[in-house]
């Protein structure tokens, strides 16, 4: 309320009162967010992930006034409801009708409600905007039309992401101290997966992992430390206790050199397929401008995030200097959205209380699966990888709220008797091809080889007869550069037939690598795990030998009884009495391990189970179980 002087003369004034009523709000629409999303509301939503509901005003004779409002919510037909205070303030005239898209792109320019988990159960919700008031005094604005703008949505509960995050310490030369990934960099991939990925239970383990012992070196591929994480993901989850839709990723600093990264991309779910990639600064990578747009100090999380999204089925759009993949990538320029612009993204930011949400334009943003600059999900890509973790758990994504079971699903019984597990490497561009672990297992951990694939794989006999030929597929690794080798991974199970003597894999009617059981019958002999205060000098000289350069003096060296040619080791160590195990080394050469408890970040007094399995390929295999107590002298 304000004075105001009419006709003044010397002789009288008079003071009329003119009262400004409030004038009418509207509400226009509602968009109920977690990721991305348009208006239509046609994203899906997943119950427990942070959610937030934006409402778009039109007050455009509101000029100069602030509003706020209060959102009611509504549980499916029940009379169950809640309210929730909006976040923010709006400037009433500039949320004016025909400019959605300015709207959209703006946070500020709607009411914004970040929504209680415990209203984001799976079922239908309905939410209205159920008070608008002037942010100043909190005096009601009249609102004609927000109790009929009306937004109900389902939310659907998601699966489990389950992740294991090894990190792969390494150097170049064999002197300088081991480089491996931070803490920093796990919280990076942590976060970006809770934000962007379509789950809403996030359950990442992590483990650490000497690249040498490896049987990686110098500046190794992403394509090499596939082949080695897919053999310490068989050990762990054939007997390591790991849940079996654990997806692995390996992680490497960028200290030395950038290793880029890469999967394979399978045509069905299949939770076996890994990937890795590098970890690190993008200011260090100006080379990159796939790396390097991004202006943050850690680029971890997103590069995780799209290489993970390969093991789910994602593959490249072509759009931004990747390869062309997916021909059924809907955006034009790779973006979260075509034009007009109709997506746009939302990330919910570190903070709880929503205060740090972004909106990400969905013209000036780009799908994580291509090269582009500014990556975030699109609602593409979003789907597609909530589709596969329902089929990766045998559940129905439309069954309904909570976790279906698929009713057409009805696996075949479990083959009986004994497998041989594989895994090669193939160098399509070379016309190479190596074996990099095999193993027997009493059941098979990859698909059958059957009648299909562009490759052969043959078993042989002692005297070199040929006892069976299959058929098994090369997978193709993505984001290798055009002009470096093409390369590949076979990755099947065969029945194991106790003749078997020889592997030989065949591609493009060549022989292109050969596998012989060991010469020696696998054995674990005087198997010997010590602090490194306890060694004799002898042993100390083995210690500083081993391919870990630095936690010499701290250390544990594990040690035993070599038994002769082609036998190989792997080393796994337990922190809870043998129910987990973390494989340190697969596929390992030497007779002896050192491990250093500071890198795995075990105190002193720790009890650590230590057990080394010998294999010979296919006839047998020994096991053999040490305990020790971290740093305590004997």
């Amino acid at each position: 309320m304000k004075p105001r002087i009419s006709n003044p003369s010397p002789l009288t004034a008079v003071i009329v009162l003119v009262f400004f009523a409030p004038l009418a709000m509207a509400a226009n629409t509602i968009e109920v967010v977690q990721v991305v999303q348009s208006m239509d509301q046609d994203v899906p939503l997943v119950s427990g992930k942070a959610t937030i509901v934006r409402v778009y005003l039109d007050g455009a004779e509101n000029q100069g006034r602030t509003v706020t409002g209060r959102l009611e919510i509504r549980q499916g037909d029940t009379d169950k409801t809640a309210t929730v205070d909006a976040s923010n303030s709006v400037d009433a005239g500039s949320v004016q009708a025909g400019s959605k898209m300015d709207q959209h792109d703006d946070l500020r320019k709607s009411l914004n409600f970040l929504i209680p988990p415990d209203w984001t159960a799976p079922g239908r919700v309905s939410f209205r905007l159920s008070e608008v008031e002037q942010s100043s005094d909190r005096q009601p604005l009249p609102c004609a039309s927000c109790p009929s703008v009306i937004k109900t949505v389902s939310f659907k509960e998601p699966p489990a992401l389950k992740v294991k995050v090894v990190f792969v310490g390494y150097n170049i030369d064999g002197i300088s101290p081991f480089a491996y990934p931070s803490t920093a960099d796990l919280a990076d991939i942590k976060s970006w997966l809770r934000r962007a990925y379509p789950a809403s239970t996030l359950i990442v383990s992590s483990g650490v992992v000497d690249a040498q012992a490896n049987n990686l070196t110098g500046h190794f591929t992403c394509s090499d430390l596939n082949d080695a994480l897919g053999a310490i993901r068989l050990v762990e989850v054939t007997r390591g206790g790991v849940d079996p839709l654990t997806h692995y990723y390996g992680l490497v600093s960028d200290k030395y050199f950038l290793m880029a990264g890469c999967s394979t991309v399978p045509d069905t779910p299949d939770a076996r397929v890994v990937a890795s990639g590098a970890a690190g600064n993008p200011a260090h990578h100006p080379e990159y401008p796939s790396i390097y747009w991004d202006k943050s100090s850690i680029f971890t999380g997103w590069y995780a995030g799209h290489e993970l999204a390969h093991t789910f089925g994602r593959a490249h759009p072509g759009k931004c200097g990747e390869s062309h993949d997916d021909s059924y990538f809907p955006y034009d320029q790779g973006h979260l959205s075509n034009i007009p612009e109709k997506y746009v993204g939302l990330d919910v930011g570190e903070k709880a209380d929503g205060s740090t949400a972004v909106i990400l334009p969905g013209l000036r943003w780009a799908d994580v699966m291509t090269y582009c600059s500014n990556l975030w999900i699109s609602k593409y890509t979003f789907e597609g990888i909530l589709k596969r973790l329902y089929a990766e758990n045998g559940l129905d994504p439309s069954g309904g709220p909570g976790l279906t079971p698929q009713v057409s699903q009805n696996p075949s019984p479990a083959p009986s008797g004994q497998f041989v597990d594989i895994i090669a490497s193939v160098n399509l561009s070379k016309g190479t091809a190596t074996f990099k672990y095999v193993q027997k297992n009493p059941s098979p951990y990859f698909q059958l080889a059957d009648d299909e694939g562009d490759a052969v794989l043959r078993t042989l006999d002692a005297a070199g007869a040929l006892i069976h030929a299959y058929r098994t597929r090369v997978h193709r690794n993505t984001d290798l550069n055009t002009n470096a080798d093409q390369v590949g991974a076979i990755r099947t199970s065969i029945p194991y037939d106790d003749r078997i003597s020889t592997l030989q894999l065949e591609v493009n009617e060549k022989i292109k690598a050969v596998f012989s059981a060991g010469g020696s019958r696998a054995a674990v002999n005087d198997l010997l795990v010590k602090n490194s205060g306890d060694l004799s000098g002898e042993e100390f000289s083995v210690m500083t030998s081993a391919s870990q350069a630095e936690g010499i003096e701290n250390g544990i060296l594990v040690k035993w009884k070599a038994v002769g040619e082609g036998v190989t080791y792997t080393v796994e160590i337990s922190l809870d009495k043998g129910k987990l195990w973390n494989t340190m080394a697969a596929g390992l050469t030497k007779n002896y391990l050192a491990i250093s408890p500071r890198t795995l970040g075990l105190e002193d007094g720790r009890d650590v189970l230590v057990r080394v399995t010998s294999n010979d390929g296919f006839r047998s295999t020994a096991v053999d179980t040490k305990n020790i107590s971290v740093g305590r002298r004997r």
